[in-house]
């Protein structure tokens, strides 16, 4: 999170935010940070998904080992992650543990980020298909060049 300009150059000010940011985290009980964590916006759900992993821990949850502390977590996970795609597509995922959802969630953003590319490159080629479609670009250039070209004749003198 960024802080305001005038913030960062007054000193009370800066530091009276790094002390309610920072103490604000240590007053809260494990668990309640645990229920209470959101995605930030700039970060990879794997991120996300391991910084979540690391306040179960912290509470003492018991989901590596599966069983229902590990559903619940997974649960957690997809309500809290902030992208309802990633989310809807998982939800009925029966999950064994979080290492198999990380595995998931990578694989599900590989395929989406190659679909982008495909997706990309389908754009490109049907707008050059709906250049060449256009009546002022049915001919190349070079056909354009050529029929263009002027013939020009010179006669040469020579001297001797």
């Amino acid at each position: 999170r960024q802080l305001p300009k005038k913030t960062k150059r007054t000193w009370k000010l800066l530091s009276n935010a790094l002390i309610r940011y920072y103490c604000s985290q240590f007053t809260q009980t494990a668990l309640s940070r645990y229920y209470s964590a959101k995605r930030e916006r700039s970060e990879h759900l794997c991120d996300y998904l391991n910084r979540l992993s690391d306040y179960a821990r912290n509470a003492r949850l018991q989901f590596e080992k599966g069983g229902r502390d590990a559903k619940e977590h997974v649960q957690q996970f997809l309500v809290t992650c902030g992208d309802d795609n990633i989310a809807e597509s998982l939800y009925h995922t029966r999950v064994n543990d979080i290492h198999e959802l990380e595995e998931i969630i990578e694989d599900v953003l590989m395929g989406k980020e190659r679909m982008v590319k495909r997706d990309g490159v389908d754009r490109h080629s049907r707008s050059r298909d709906s250049r060449r479609d256009e009546p002022h670009a049915r001919q190349s250039r070079r056909d354009r060049r050529e029929s263009d070209r002027r013939v020009v004749t010179t006669t040469a003198t020579h001297r001797a």
